[in-house]
């Protein structure tokens, strides 16, 4: 397996930084555009969805692993 220079791993991290930043700032987005709604459906799923997916399990978004498969199906993630 090939070695990844030291220029290649900062280039990992910072792209795991900037993910990391799109995401926070995607979910307060998600967060408030959605809390403005009044059925009380939503209002239960944006409770969930901040407890369990934001604060809970924050890593569960594609982003949160790089340089690891994007799929549960070994032949689907070595599509290009």
């Amino acid at each position: 397996m090939k070695s990844l220079g030291r220029q290649s791993y900062t280039n990992v991290f910072l792209h795991c930084q900037y993910k990391s930043i799109l995401r926070k700032l995607g979910s307060a987005l998600f967060l408030e555009k959605w809390g403005k709604d009044k059925d009380i459906c939503v209002k239960d799923f944006l409770q969930y969805f901040e407890e369990q997916g934001l604060q809970k399990y924050p890593h569960w978004y594609e982003g949160a692993a790089p340089k690891f498969l994007n799929a549960n199906n070994g032949l689907e993630a070595t599509n290009l």
